[in-house]
């Protein structure tokens, strides 16, 4: 996939964390950051989705995703699969500290903001 033409309007910072998992679980790292907080430029149009798979393929980052245009689901990111860690277990993401009832491919967010993509164990009741 090609980068959008034209210039970005701005950048957004992401991280994808998985430190709601006890230390030393298999395959992932001790501190349970996958990608820490790293800019990526955003262009006019660009979804927490887009941000996601570009992280993925900048920082060779596996990703499991499933669905169709307005309805995507991240069940993977790094092989931590949802599920994997009791059935209220999955990736959620957050903008600014927030979770959204929109879908990552739904959700457009703004220069200046801060996404999380979180691991939780409790439908997000864990995440902090």
């Amino acid at each position: 996939d090609a980068l959008p033409e034209g210039q970005p309007i701005g950048t957004v910072t992401m991280q994808i964390r998985c430190d709601t998992l006890p230390a030393g679980t298999e395959n992932l790292p001790p501190d349970g950051v996958i990608l820490p907080e790293t800019a990526f430029p955003l262009w006019q149009g660009d979804t927490v989705y887009d941000l996601l798979t570009r992280a993925a393929r900048q920082n060779r980052l596996q990703l499991d995703t499933s669905g169709t245009q307005g309805m995507m689901y991240v069940s993977a990111i790094q092989y931590l699969y949802e599920q994997a860690h009791g059935e209220l277990s999955g990736w959620m993401y957050l903008v600014n500290g927030v979770s959204s009832s929109k879908g990552c491919d739904q959700y457009t967010p703004m220069p200046g903001d801060s996404i999380l993509w979180a691991y939780t164990c409790d439908m997000g009741a864990d995440l902090r």
